[in-house]
């Protein structure tokens, strides 16, 4: 892939899309386990006070193509844990 941003992404490979399939399979069958020690300094700040009523909207979205290097971080992802 070229860092040029007006270039379309390139296609990933079979082998690639092979690999960010079985990262996501194994991902989806066994996650990665908690971070107990980033967790550990989240402080809970508990929930506001409810002194206010908002409205939610939903916004129009439109489908688009997936870049290449999405589908391929998951394999890529996969491959650093098993290194560990």
């Amino acid at each position: 892939m070229t860092s040029n941003p007006t270039d379309s992404p390139a296609t990933p490979a079979a082998r690639e899309l092979i690999g960010a399939l079985t990262g996501f399979g194994r991902g989806m069958l066994r996650p990665r386990r908690p971070d107990e020690r980033l967790l550990s300094t989240i402080t809970d700040a508990g929930l506001p006070s409810g002194d206010r009523t908002v409205t939610v909207s939903t916004m129009p979205q439109v489908p688009r193509s997936l870049p290449a290097g999405g589908l391929i971080e998951g394999a890529a992802s996969a491959g650093a844990y098993a290194t560990r």
